[in-house]
């Protein structure tokens, strides 16, 4: 599905609770697309840092 060579990122912005939310329902969605293990780069700002964190601490 995805072209070979390329990169994808995904950038998740500040925004309080909602703005976490939002992120955590974009993970999910990519996963069960069977996208999330082609995501090469991962960022964030502020409130979603946490969702992050936890994801990295679960990351195998």
């Amino acid at each position: 599905m995805i072209p070979n060579g390329k990169t994808i990122g995904l950038s998740l912005s500040d925004g309080g609770y909602r703005a976490t939310l939002f992120g955590f329902g974009s993970l999910w969605q990519l996963n069960g697309a069977g996208l999330f293990g082609y995501l090469d780069h991962i960022t964030n700002v502020s409130s979603s840092s946490i969702l992050l964190s936890v994801l990295a601490s679960r990351w195998r």
